[in-house]
């Protein structure tokens, strides 16, 4: 991985990623306490999260190295 992406991943994205996996984990167990979930169901429930999250994050991503490659000669001239 690029330098810069990793560094990117390390002090924003992965944060980031952890705190939201967190919020869908709570936001699942309370849906299984008040809806009576199955397991299949909240399998199924964890799994549709994780691939929203997976898309999510590809296309913030996508949109972010436009920008940044446009920014990133100026940075390189200094």
């Amino acid at each position: 991985m690029n330098e810069t992406y990793q560094w990117l991943y390390e002090n924003y994205v992965r944060d980031l990623q952890k705190e939201l996996s967190q919020r869908e984990d709570a936001k699942i167990r309370r849906l299984k306490e008040t809806q009576l979930l199955t397991r299949e169901a909240e399998l199924s429930l964890a799994d549709c999260l994780a691939g929203l999250r997976f898309h999510w994050g590809a296309e913030s991503f996508a949109l972010g190295v436009r920008p940044g490659m446009r920014l990133a000669p100026n940075f390189l001239e200094e």
